[in-house]
């Protein structure tokens, strides 16, 4: 019987944990895109980056070039950090929050990413 009380409280933790995750998600608006290998940054007109040789990340949705010139809205995804177009991400996770990058789930980002 007393292997009850601590087993009742390790599920309700878990429990906790599963419902409320303890991730503060944060809005992560890109306005230089980074190497993901060397984490540097790359220069408007590079497509490769300087150290490794890595070309300029894409969105992850459309695989087509990111611009940050203010023409479309880019963000770097919180779990994994890859990039993608606004729009993009926004329409993935609506179809599914399950990222499949890393599989993360993302609904709780997703609805704060889609106020704006």
């Amino acid at each position: 019987m007393k292997i009850f009380k601590p087993l009742i409280e390790l599920i309700v933790l878990i429990g906790k944990e599963i419902l409320e995750p303890d991730i503060e998600y944060k809005i992560f608006e890109v306005e230089k895109l980074k190497c993901y290998s060397y984490n540097t940054l790359f220069d408007r007109l590079e497509e490769k980056c300087k150290k490794c040789g890595a070309p300029k990340p894409r969105c992850t949705v459309c695989q087509l070039d990111l611009s940050i010139l203010g023409k479309e809205d880019v963000l770097q995804l919180p779990c994994c950090g890859v990039y993608a177009h606004w729009d993009h991400i926004v329409k993935w996770l609506k179809q599914n929050p399950i990222y499949p990058n890393c599989m993360e789930n993302l609904e709780n980002w997703l609805d704060l990413i889609s106020v704006y």
